[in-house]
Formats: structure tokens, sequence, C-alpha cells
């Protein structure tokens, strides 16, 4: 098996690596703890071994026959015992042959222990490592705190860098005027603006998402001029001009949808903004989507926007570019799958709902489409990203 250079890993990579040593690290905790136990009660089978010997002849005592019921005996045979071997059978040897027996147990167990203890140790290191290559991979960008709809329309100043929402819940219709950027924020622009590279991996932290809630995550990009604030004139419910730079659908090979794939990553999604060859320097939209499956024939969306300055830059976004609300759903197999029966067998066939992805975008994750438009080896990681985090979204 070939090693992996961790420090090639993004942070959603990192997150899992994190979560897999984690439960590794709870498995031999509970193995090292079991194996202390044993231990224990075979150190105190050889402290009662002690206690028959000839001075004990014919001692009374009780004989348990239940856990509660207890008859009483006296002890006339000090030389041999029973064993409990385990699995219910039972061995008769000579009292010296008994201690010998659990002695060795004993030493077994300790030596288990002590392998187990290096094993803990080590697994614990590399959770460190980890954890501390997370954080410096965190540290080299700039984390942005998102809207939270239960919390932040009661604050005179919410001072977040996504658009406001009244509630996290969802939009039932693909022609639902507030579906550019939720219900307020289509109309509402954000009190920030995020700072990004072209090229920047940005890291989307959803603070919940119900695991039946299954279907595509999905990405756009609007440009709004060159100013640092111009994305805040955008305050229509119609928007022309947006890009889809980020998809991911259902992935046949694992059986499970993008969703399923963000819950597993700590409820975040990660994506790279288009490299400076292919974006132009300026504030851009950047509108995040799930949109939920689960009930046959009436999708959930749940789109929410960020504002984000992308500095430098010498191309511009380039290929299919769609209309939100209008034409961004209207391709050829859409309403098969925003309206199709995930729990069917046809699953694996559902293709991404919306338009082909920018020139110069890769897809986060296995797409269903035949007229993908990528480019192997252009996308660019950058340390330097935007981070935000928040009930309905961001980084």
């Amino acid at each position: 098996m070939s090693k992996v250079d961790i420090n090639s890993l993004n942070i959603q990579q990192l997150i899992s690596v994190k979560k897999q040593l984690d439960g590794e690290l709870t498995h031999l905790t509970q193995s090292y703890s079991q194996l202390k136990r044993v231990s224990i009660q075979f150190n105190q089978s050889i402290d009662s071994l002690k206690q028959v010997n000839g001075g004990n002849k014919d001692t009374k005592c009780l004989l348990p026959l239940t856990s509660s019921l207890y008859l009483p005996g006296k002890l006339s045979n000090v030389e041999d015992v029973i064993i409990d071997i385990g699995t219910g059978y039972y061995v008769k040897m000579s009292t010296n042959q008994a201690t010998q027996y659990y002695k060795n147990k004993v030493d077994y167990v300790t030596s288990n222990l002590s392998q187990l203890q290096k094993t803990l140790e080590t697994k614990q290191d590399n959770a460190n490592v980890v954890v501390q290559l997370i954080q410096a991979k965190l540290n080299a960008g700039r984390g942005y705190p998102a809207y939270d709809p239960q919390v932040d329309p009661w604050q005179p100043h919410a001072n977040k860098v996504n658009r406001p929402m009244t509630d996290d819940g969802p939009l039932y219709s693909k022609d639902d005027p507030n579906l550019t950027c939720n219900k307020v924020g289509t109309n509402t622009p954000a009190e920030m603006t995020a700072d990004a590279a072209p090229g920047s991996e940005m890291i989307v932290k959803w603070n919940r998402w119900p695991n039946d809630h299954k279907g595509p995550v999905l990405t756009y990009a609007k440009y709004c001029g060159n100013g640092h604030n111009d994305c805040d004139n955008v305050q229509q419910s119609i928007t022309e001009g947006w890009f889809k730079i980020d998809e991911a659908g259902y992935d046949d090979s694992a059986g499970q949808w993008a969703s399923d794939r963000l819950i597993a990553q700590d409820i975040s999604w990660s994506f790279n903004l288009p490299p400076a060859e292919s974006i132009q320097q300026g504030s851009y939209l950047i509108r995040h989507e799930i949109i939920a499956l689960h009930s046959q024939g009436s999708p959930q969306f749940y789109p929410h926007c960020i504002q984000v300055y992308i500095n430098g830059g010498t191309g511009s976004l380039s290929g299919q570019s769609v209309t939100i609300p209008g034409n961004v759903y209207s391709n050829p197999g859409d309403d098969g799958t925003l309206y199709g029966s995930i729990y069917s067998s046809q699953v694996s066939s559902m293709v991404i709902p919306g338009p082909s992805l920018a020139d110069d975008a890769i897809s986060s994750a296995h797409s269903k489409r035949n007229n993908v438009k990528a480019k192997p080896g252009s996308r660019r990681r950058h340390r330097g990203g935007p981070r935000a985090r928040g009930a309905h979204g961001i980084l």
C-alpha cells in the first residue's frame, strides 16, 4: 500500500482523516479498558486462590447457585479447584496449577496492554499532527462568520459575509423569485465582503444537515463589478450571468449523494475558485446550494450567497451562463432529477441539475454529465481562501 503525504491533502480530506483516527482511538481505548478489567479479574482470582489452603479446610462458606441464591457449605477439599476457562467450560486443576494458569493469563494480558498502549500513543500522535495541520491550513486563510437566521435578525449589525435569510428552511420552486440568494438575501446585501485569491479553496461549513435530505451540492459565481462592494448593488430577484464553478451529484461507485459526503465531511464542503487565467478581478456573489430530493416531485432548494472580492485575475468566467431564477434548471434531464425518485433503480442515471461547469472549473465529485467542460490539471490550490461558519452555511 502506497503512503499518502498528508501535507498534500486539503482541509476536507484532513477532516475525514481526523474523523477516521478518532474512530480508531475510540475502539482502541475501549479495547484497552476491557483488557484492563480482565487483568484485574485475573489478579483477583489469584488472590482468591491464596485463601484455599490447609488452614481453611472445613471452613464454613456460602456456595453460589445463582447470582442471588447461596447455600451453606464447607471447604472440604483445599487441594483442587474448578476453573472457569470461558465459553461455558470448566476444568479441574490443583490450586498450584490454577494459580499458574491465572499468572500466565495476567502476563499475556499485560503484554497486550503494553502493545496496545504504544498503539494508542502512536494514533494519538497522528491525530495531533492532523489537527495541527488543519489549524495551519486554516490559519493560512481567513475565517469569516456566516449569517445565522436563528440569531442575527435580532442583531443591530450582523457583520457577516453571506446574505441574510429569514430562516434555514427550503424554497419549493425552481421559479421562486427568492431562488437567487434565498428569502431576504436576494434583495439584501451582506454587511461584509470576504477577500480571496484566484484558485483559493473555499470551505463552506453548514451547522446541520438531515441525513434523509439527499441530493446534489452546487456552487455558482456571478461577477458584480470591479469595486470591493459592488455586489451590494445586486438586489433584484432575477439576475443573469451565473456560472457554475462546482458540482457533485450521485456517486454510483460509492452509492451515495453529495449530501451524504457533505455530512461525512463534518457537514462541510470545499471547492476551488477558478484560477487567475479564468476569472476577472472584482466582486462576486458565490451562490452555494443543496437541493434535497427526498420528497419525490417536490424538490427543496437551500441556496445562500456569499459576497467575495477576488484580488487578482487576468481572465474572465466563460462557458454556459444562466439566469437565476429562469433557465438555471432547464437543461435536458433536469426535471427527471428534480422530480424523479431517488429511491428508484434509475438513481445512477440522474444528471446533476443546472448548466455545465464553467470553463476551467473542475467538479469536486463524480459527475453524471456528458457535457461537462473541464481541463484536467487546471484546478489550482492556494492557501488563503476565505472561510466562514454559520447556521445556513459558510465556509
